[in-house]
């Protein structure tokens, strides 16, 4: 388990999710799925909640999904905790079919992550980064990779904030990956996605995470259970 305390004693709890985890991952799916009640305004430029200013996630998992995912042998879930709530989830894996040939075993993917609004403002890509390059590089990998979506024309709407997140936590663009077709659930929509591919060197990554973090009187400390 990892503990975080802010500097005006607020605590976060980081683990490793279980079953008992999947259910709330599932809520916070459901709070970010661009679905058939959502996506006019998500996909139109002129709304205030597009895709460009407040992001979100196509593909969302139910509790079974996810307990599947759970016990899949190269993927980890971690689960960030306020007061025994669940306030943000963390996707990693050894392996994503999205990247095709950058693939590599030295590099750890970050899947998904979804943060409740309440909770946006305490910094937690940043230290779920921190959490996982420290770990990731003491077993001998040496980056991280994600992908961020832009919805392609005739719209052109990329997940800025993502975007923003990716970049001061120190990443940086490695390319396009191919074109996605993405149905939006309960409709007949599709939704072209040009994603864009980032990559965290963990040399330079955590150096930086590290200053971040301490200027805004972040701790992190680790307990063995």
């Amino acid at each position: 388990m990892i503990n975080v305390r802010y500097a005006d004693g607020t605590t976060l709890t980081i683990d490793r999710a279980g079953d008992a985890d999947a259910a709330a991952i599932a809520r916070l799916y459901k709070h970010a799925h661009i679905n058939e009640r959502t996506y006019k305004e998500r996909i139109d430029p002129n709304s205030p909640r597009n895709f460009f200013h407040i992001g979100g996630i196509f593909c969302a998992y139910d509790e079974a999904s996810l307990i599947k995912e759970i016990h899949t042998s190269r993927s980890v879930f971690l689960s960030v905790k306020k007061e025994n709530d669940m306030a943000a989830f963390l996707w990693v894996s050894a392996q994503d079919p999205s990247f095709g040939d950058i693939a590599d075993g030295k590099t750890i993917y970050l899947r998904d992550i979804v943060v409740l609004d309440s909770a946006r403002h305490m910094s937690i890509p940043h230290i779920l980064s921190y959490v996982v390059f420290t770990a990731a590089s003491r077993k001998g990998y040496t980056r991280s990779m994600l992908e961020i979506y832009e919805i392609a024309e005739p719209v052109r709407l990329l997940n800025s904030e993502s975007a923003k997140s990716v970049l001061s936590s120190g990443g940086t663009e490695a390319g396009r990956l191919p074109q996605k077709l993405i149905r939006i659930s309960g409709t007949d929509v599709d939704v072209r996605i040009d994603p864009l591919a980032f990559s965290f060197e963990y040399t330079s990554a955590i150096p930086l995470l590290t200053e971040k973090l301490t200027g805004k009187g972040v701790t992190i400390s680790e307990n063995a259970h």
